[in-house]
Order: structure tokens, then sequence, then C-alpha cells
């Protein structure tokens, strides 16, 4: 069995949750802080993609706020 990580122990990252588009599947997803804040700030209204365990093709995704 897999122990969930406790993202409070480490404070550079953030935890994100995304959906695959594809799938409808919510996927829990982390990243630092910075990348975070870069992303947001140059591309405020496009979304942060990230690859699908399932269906394999990047079409996870995070809204922006």
């Amino acid at each position: 069995m897999k122990r969930p990580v406790l993202i409070r122990a480490y404070p550079e990252f953030l935890a994100l949750e995304g959906y695959c588009k594809n799938c409808n599947l919510g996927y829990p997803m982390k990243t630092s802080v910075r990348q975070y804040l870069e992303r947001t700030n140059f591309l405020p209204d496009e979304p942060i993609k990230s690859e699908c365990r399932v269906c394999k093709n990047i079409s996870v995704l995070v809204p922006p706020l």
C-alpha cells in the first residue's frame, strides 16, 4: 500500500489537482512554487498541462485560478 506524500513537509512545493479531459479522472499533482508562479504570471489564461497516467496523452489540465 502506498503512503500519501505529506506536502506539508515540503514548503517549496504546491499540491494541485488536475483532471484529464479524455478520461474525466482527477489527479493530484505537485509543482514547485517557483514554477507555478512563473507559469501563472506569464500565461495566466492557459491551464497547466501534464500527461495522464491512464490514456498517456498530454490531457491533464490544472485550470487557472
